[in-house]
């Protein structure tokens, strides 16, 4: 039977991943750990959050967010690049391990995992970055996979819990809960703290 433990947008709060983790400690033996994407951004910590989970035996997907900033980065020179990441809060290595280690996605027997879903107007052959990144769709998707979608991506309190779709981002660094969620269990675990609303600011 496939396990897995999947955990939503975290977008910089190291505090709320923490008590996440933590909760979670009586399934990792057994449970595939697997992050949704959205690392940074929003909340105070981005570059904590990126040292926490790559130390972590997990898969790493890619968010939208990250995807954004790599984009942003290739295009520029190196000394623009590294004050951009310093106005993040991102360290060089960690730029570094991400442009290597995040994946699009991750597919199994009976899962598919995506930050963003899939495109419900595609077949489940022609999907590609855009719409595995930046789709909002949270209804079935049982007319293009029988496998059950797991995705972040859209801020849902409570989350969507179905047999064909799961979301799990419950809206961390806007002001919202961190939620991880156990699979086949179906087991919910939220953050015992709410993260703080990001200051007025820009990105870049």
């Amino acid at each position: 039977m496939e396990k897995f433990i999947a955990i939503g947008d975290i977008h910089g709060c190291l505090e709320q991943l923490r008590e996440v983790i933590y909760q979670l400690a009586p399934y990792s033996n057994d449970h595939k750990l697997i992050f949704l994407g959205d690392y940074i951004d929003r909340g105070p910590d981005s570059d904590g959050v990126l040292t926490y989970i790559r130390n972590l035996k997990a898969i790493h997907l890619l968010g939208n967010h990250e995807k954004s900033l790599l984009d942003f980065c290739s295009n520029i020179s190196h000394k623009r690049m590294l004050e951009i990441l310093r106005y993040k809060n991102i360290s060089e290595d960690n730029f570094e391990w991400m442009k290597i280690h995040l994946k699009l996605f991750h597919e199994t027997e009976n899962y598919f995992f995506s930050h963003a879903g899939l495109n419900p107007k595609k077949k489940f052959v022609e999907q590609n970055y855009e719409d595995l990144l930046w789709t909002v769709y949270k209804g079935s998707l049982t007319h293009i996979t029988n496998k059950t979608v797991v995705q972040g991506h859209i801020h849902l309190d409570p989350p969507l819990i179905t047999d064909s779709h799961i979301v799990i981002d419950t809206n961390c660094g806007l002001g919202g809960f961190l939620t991880g969620i156990v699979l086949p269990e179906k087991i919910l675990i939220t953050s015992k703290t709410r993260s703080n609303p990001p200051p007025v600011r820009r990105y870049f």
